[in-house]
């Protein structure tokens, strides 16, 4: 909140979409509302992509059917 009282509002974005996006790249997202939304979209969408991932790889395998 400093930022957006000091008129840094470019700055007050970057640093909300970094503590809400854990590990993804803030390029660009103080520029403009759409970057913003472009960029967190990206991210959910890699997020459920790895969680996906991690849920088929984790799965336990099924047993070979007797014959």
């Amino acid at each position: 909140m400093g930022k957006k009282r000091e008129n840094l509002y470019q700055v007050a974005c970057l640093r909300l979409f970094e503590a809400t996006h854990k590990g993804a790249v803030a390029e660009n997202v103080g520029n403009h509302p759409n970057a913003y939304f472009s960029s967190s979209r990206q991210y959910m969408k890699d997020t459920d992509k790895k969680k996906a991932t991690n849920a088929l790889g984790s799965a336990p395998e099924k047993p070979a059917p007797e014959t």
